[in-house]
This record gives structure tokens, C-alpha cells and sequence, in this order.
């Protein structure tokens, strides 16, 4: 799986097909999804690191992440 690949099981998190794009998701939400598609444990750590770091999510309060605009940019485009 590549990076770009896992780009989108984190971003695709964040994916409502009801409401759309949201602006935050808990970390217990991210992982399971990504957990569902295939991507646990310490690959999860890394690609959620290079994420941040790629500036396509950021850390909120509480635990939990929220998406940049090149996330969302990168997201619309699936």
C-alpha cells in the first residue's frame, strides 16, 4: 500500500456521505476506520505522523484530529 493509499484511509475518515466533509473526528474514530481498511498498528502511527507532518490534518483538543485544507483538497478529489 502506498502512502498516498493510506493518505486516503485516514482523510477518508473524516467522509460522511450524508453530511459531507467534517471538520473533526476523534482519534478512537480514525483508527478504527483505518483499522476497517487494512491499516494498524505501528503503520497507523506512521502514517498518521506523515499526515500531520504533509500538513493534511492537525491535532485538536481532546484527542482528536482535524482536516486542513489540503486534506480536503486531496479528499474531494478521490
Amino acid at each position: 500500500m502506498t502512502l498516498n493509499e493510506k493518505f486516503k484511509i485516514i482523510l477518508g475518515a473524516f467522509l460522511s456521505p450524508r453530511y459531507g466533509v467534517s471538520p473533526s473526528a476523534p482519534r478512537g474514530t480514525v483508527e478504527n476506520y483505518s483499522r476497517k481498511h487494512g491499516l494498524a498498528g505501528p503503520d497507523f502511527s506512521e502514517t498518521i505522523e506523515a499526515a500531520i507532518g504533509a500538513g493534511l490534518i492537525s491535532i485538536g483538543s481532546d484527542s482528536s484530529f482535524s482536516i486542513r485544507e489540503a486534506g480536503r483538497t486531496k479528499l474531494a478529489r478521490r
